[in-house]
């Protein structure tokens, strides 16, 4: 736990590796954000969030759950920055993609709830 500059590091290896247009990228920019996010760099992380969903468009489905989650995580952000429009804004369109899965939809309302 906390070894998030062996996690960016390794992220960042794998990053090299891929060509640019492979769809594994995906995960590892979502997880390059959330390494920013808990390292408290909430800008780089939202860079990441960015070109995590771009190929997520490009290469899922636009109600896939990933799409959810990495809205999810950019609302987690905003709210850190104390951004609570751009927050609720991120966490209603993890609702709206998430609203057959109803433990998702909790969290999406739980979350919701904080901002408030």
């Amino acid at each position: 736990m906390g070894q998030y500059d062996k996690a960016e590091k390794y992220c960042n290896h794998l990053l090299s590796e891929l060509p640019r247009d492979h769809p594994d990228l995906a995960p590892y920019y979502h997880n390059l954000g959330m390494i920013a996010n808990h390292k408290g760099k909430y800008d780089i992380s939202l860079e990441w969030f960015a070109k995590a969903l771009e190929m997520y468009n490009k290469t899922r489905q636009p109600d896939d759950p990933v799409i959810a989650t990495t809205y999810n995580s950019i609302g987690e952000v905003h709210f850190r920055k104390e951004n609570r429009t751009n927050a609720l804004e991120s966490f209603k369109k993890a609702l709206n993609i998430r609203k057959k899965q109803h433990l998702q939809v909790a969290m999406c309302y739980h979350n919701m709830g904080n901002v408030y």
